[in-house]
C-alpha cells in the first residue's frame, strides 16, 4: 500500500496549501504539502523531505494530527498528517501550480483532494473552538497544537516553548493534574 505524509503548516493564523499539477485523480486540486513515503524513511521524515524538495523549506514536525486509509479509483493510500511549522526558508512553488497561505475561513471555502478534505473539516472545527484558541494564545501555543491536545486528552494544556513540552492542567486552577506532570514531549 502506498503511504503518504503531509504537513499542516500554520503561521500567524494562516495555513499553507498547494495546488497540484496535472495527472492523477486529484489533478489541479488543493492539498496540504507532502508526498509518498520512501521505504527507508519514517512518516515524519517523509513530510520533512517532501517539504524540502517541493517547497524549498525545512520544517519542524510536531504531532501526528490524523492517520487513515483512503481509497482512490486507482489505489488505496495510507495518509499521515502532521502539525508543523517552518524552521528555515520561504516556501516556493517549484513542483506545484500555486501555493497559498489561507486563513481557516478561506480554507473552508477551498475544495481540496478528498483525503485532505477530511483533515480540513476536522482542522476547521477545532481551529474555530474559541475557548481553546484564546487559552492557547495566552500561553504562547499554536492554536493547532492546543486544539489537538485538548481533543486528545479532554483536558486543558500548558505549553513550554523553550522545551516544546505540553503539560496537562486543571482548566480552572491551572495546576498539574497527573502524578507524572502529564508532560508530552513534542517531536521535532
Amino acid at each position: 500500500m502506498t503511504e503518504v505524509s503531509a504537513a499542516i503548516i500554520e503561521k500567524d493564523g494562516r495555513f499553507l496549501i498547494c495546488r497540484r499539477g496535472g495527472g492523477g485523480s486529484c489533478a489541479h486540486q488543493w492539498e496540504f504539502p507532502g508526498g509518498k513515503r520512501e521505504a527507508h524513511e519514517s512518516a515524519e521524515t517523509c513530510a520533512m523531505r517532501e517539504c524540502r524538495e517541493e517547497l524549498g523549506i525545512e520544517i519542524n514536525v510536531y504531532i501526528l494530527y490524523d492517520e487513515f486509509e483512503w481509497e482512490y479509483p486507482e489505489r488505496k493510500i495510507r495518509f499521515h498528517f502532521f502539525t508543523a511549522d517552518i524552521a528555515k526558508g520561504a516556501p516556493k512553488a517549484t513542483e506545484h501550480e500555486e501555493i497559498r497561505w489561507v486563513t481557516a475561513a478561506e480554507l473552508a471555502e477551498i475544495p481540496m483532494c478528498p483525503a485532505d478534505e477530511r483533515v480540513k473539516a476536522r482542522l476547521i472545527k477545532y481551529f474555530f473552538s474559541r475557548r481553546t484558541r484564546n487559552k492557547a494564545a495566552g500561553r504562547g501555543m499554536c492554536p493547532l497544537l492546543a486544539d489537538f491536545f485538548v481533543w486528545r486528552s479532554g483536558k486543558e494544556a500548558k505549553f513550554r516553548p523553550k522545551t516544546h513540552e505540553m503539560q496537562e492542567c486543571d482548566a480552572q486552577t491551572g495546576k498539574n493534574v497527573s502524578a507524572n506532570d502529564g508532560i508530552i514531549r513534542i517531536k521535532h
